[in-house]
Parts: C-alpha cells; structure tokens; sequence
C-alpha cells in the first residue's frame, strides 16, 4: 500500500461498549478540545479519539471526522464506512465483537455474523445500524448500499462470439502482416460497427483492437452480460 496512512499501534482494541466507556473515563480531558473528546490513542492524537454522546448512553470511535463505531448501552452498534486504508485499519482496532472488516475492489464492507449466517454489507445513506441478536449475532435495522455485478448467458455470449469470428481471424492475419502497435477507438463505436455487417471486412479496422477487448461490450449489447444484485450473503466478486 503506498501513500501515507495512519499508525494504529498506539490505539487499544475497543471490542465493546464497556471498553469504550472505561476508556472514555480513564482519559482526561484535552485543554483546547470539546468537553465530551477523550484520547484513544497518544495524547497528540486528536484524530483519533472516543466521543461520549446521549450523556453516557454512547460512545464513538472517532477517526478524523467520522466515527466509525458507535457503542450504545443497549447493545445497539452503528457503523460507517469509508473506502480509505486508514480507516479499515482503524475499524480492525475498534470492531465489534463478531464483525470483522474486509476491502473488494477498494471498497470497504462490514462483516458480521447474524442468526441467518454471515452477513456483507456497506453503507448506505446512512449508518449501518446493528441490533443485538445473541452473543456476538447482530441484526441490520438500516438498508445497506445496494451493489451489483455481472451475471452471463453463456448462450448468448457464445452467439454473439461467434458474429465476431470473422473479424478474429481478419484481425489476426492483419496483425501478423503489420505488427504495429495501434491506438485503439471506443469499444462501443468498434462492436457497433462489426454488428452491422459481421462478415464484411470493409467495416474492420485495425484500431478497433482484439476481439477479445470488445467482447464485454458486444454481450452488453446483445443481453448476454447483465447487471444482478449482489447478495449480502458474500462478498462481492471482483468483477472484470
């Protein structure tokens, strides 16, 4: 991982809303911060800190301006997130009992174990609210992010490859003669173009690049590759 990010060796492993409280109460107060600010980490670390709330009733795990974990007395959570490293790595730190942080294509998702099974899911419009459902089992009260990812009909798609075969075996033949480097046009402009007449050569050109690189957009075209709901079941698939 490169750039800067934070260091959480100084922040203690807040797992629950008696750590969060106890730790609230052993800190003192900082001079030039607001009265319900305590330190999480070294004494410097402003931006990392624990948050009282509703006059005990909560406490927050605050990273810069976004706390990240809400404790509530009654076993109620909420949880953020932000797709930074810095932010997960502090979220590992302060995560609840039976949650665990995971990262999928840069974004980062909430893990938690529910009375249906394990559960994935990442913000929405708002917190991500758990309430209590056993040791350690946890129910989503809020809707979470709505994410998708692509389904295919591999009839289709072997269809729509075989419309493109003879501008597969054009493009090779032509590379093997030329073998030049090429700057490559839209996708979408290219597979419109071979759509139109498949078998006529006229309409190929070389900067229309391998068929290969067209195939995701021709199978969009042709119904083959469609967008479905990700189930929070799992996580999601890392997608092409």
């Amino acid at each position: 991982m490169s750039g800067w990010q934070i260091d959480t060796r100084d922040i203690p492993r807040v797992p629950d809303f008696a750590t969060a409280e106890r730790l609230w109460n052993e800190a003192k107060p900082w001079r030039n911060e607001l009265s319900s600010w305590r330190q999480l980490a070294e004494r410097r670390a402003t931006h990392k800190r624990v948050v009282r709330i509703d006059d005990g009733a909560g406490y927050q795990l605050v990273l810069y301006s976004t706390p990240v974990v809400t404790y509530y007395k009654d076993g109620r959570v909420d949880l953020r997130t932000y797709d930074t490293y810095s932010t997960q790595q502090f979220a590992w730190m302060v995560r609840p009992v039976g949650t665990n942080v995971h990262s999928v294509s840069g974004r980062m998702y909430w893990g938690f174990n529910s009375p249906d099974g394990p559960k994935y899911v990442r913000e929405g419009r708002g917190p991500l609210c758990l309430d209590p459902a056993g040791p350690g089992q946890y129910r989503l009260s809020t809707a979470p992010a709505e994410d998708f990812e692509w389904g295919l009909d591999r009839k289709k798609a072997a269809e729509t490859r075989k419309k493109f075969s003879h501008y597969k075996r054009w493009y090779d033949v032509t590379m093997r003669l030329h073998g030049q480097q090429v700057r490559l046009t839209d996708a979408r402009s290219a597979v419109q173009e071979i759509l139109l007449d498949p078998e006529n050569p006229e309409r190929y050109q070389l900067n229309f690049g391998p068929p290969q690189r067209l195939y995701s957009t021709a199978y969009e075209r042709a119904g083959a590759r469609y967008r479905v709901p990700t189930s929070i079941d799992r996580l999601p698939r890392k997608q092409k």
